[in-house]
């Protein structure tokens, strides 16, 4: 995933974990993932000997985020990856983790975008690795990642006690190479964090809109992601 002319100092990863709970990981040291593929053989017929043709299967990502040994950077990814707010984080382990959405921008040294990349439900795969100088590494594996030439918004909406159901974007949205104005919708509700809307089902959406099937009342929240110039 190695891309020309990146300043790292000024590119940020953002985690996603519930409408919520989201944000930059402060002294993110490098972030990067590498596609996932097998190859089946398919033999031949009868009087054919030998493999006829190979066909490759896409299996998802597996990647890497190093922190520095700051604490702020390493609790923030840690309390986010278990779902919980980080002014009642405790401790990690493995057991809790929990599906996580990863938003990364590239940018060059005059702040504009490089690149941007979106991994779709990510899971913290093995626990902190410490390495040299007091660096961090996380291992995560995710069934899907996108890398895009325009910019990802994240747009955030707070309900009312008159439900709302139209729910208006801040920018104007860019289908990504699935077809999808909207990339990711989630909800958070009192008693439920971070449920993952499905189109058609509980939202529709177009390049300015979103069009909740249920009302957003008061102490609910949704969080949109979506590709926008």
């Amino acid at each position: 995933m190695a891309v020309k002319n990146i300043n790292k100092e000024k590119s940020e990863l953002i985690v996603i974990a519930t409408a919520e709970l989201y944000g930059a990981v402060e002294d993110q040291d490098s972030f990067k993932y590498d596609s996932n593929t097998s190859s089946n053989k398919i033999p031949g017929g009868i009087g054919y000997s030998g493999t006829k043709y190979v066909t490759t299967k896409y299996e998802g990502v597996d990647g890497t985020i190093d922190c520095t040994g700051a604490k702020d950077g390493k609790e923030t990814l840690l309390a986010y990856a278990q779902h919980v707010n980080l002014d009642n984080y405790v401790g990690f382990h493995l057991s809790n983790a929990k599906e996580l959405y990863f938003v990364a921008r590239g940018v060059d040294d005059n702040d504009n975008l490089v690149t941007s990349y979106f991994i779709e439900r990510a899971i913290i795969t093995s626990e902190p690795v410490q390495l040299e100088e007091g660096n961090i590494s996380f291992a995560f594996s995710a069934p899907q990642a996108m890398e895009f030439s325009k910019d990802i918004k994240i747009d955030a909406f707070e309900g009312a006690s008159t439900p709302k159901t139209t729910l208006t974007l801040t920018n104007t949205a860019i289908a990504d190479p699935a077809g999808r104005n909207i990339m990711l919708v989630l909800k958070d509700t009192p008693s439920k964090k971070g449920v993952n809307l499905m189109l058609g089902k509980d939202y529709t959406a177009s390049t300015t809109e979103i069009t909740l099937t249920e009302g957003l009342a008061t102490g609910e929240k949704v969080l949109a992601v979506y590709l926008s110039n």
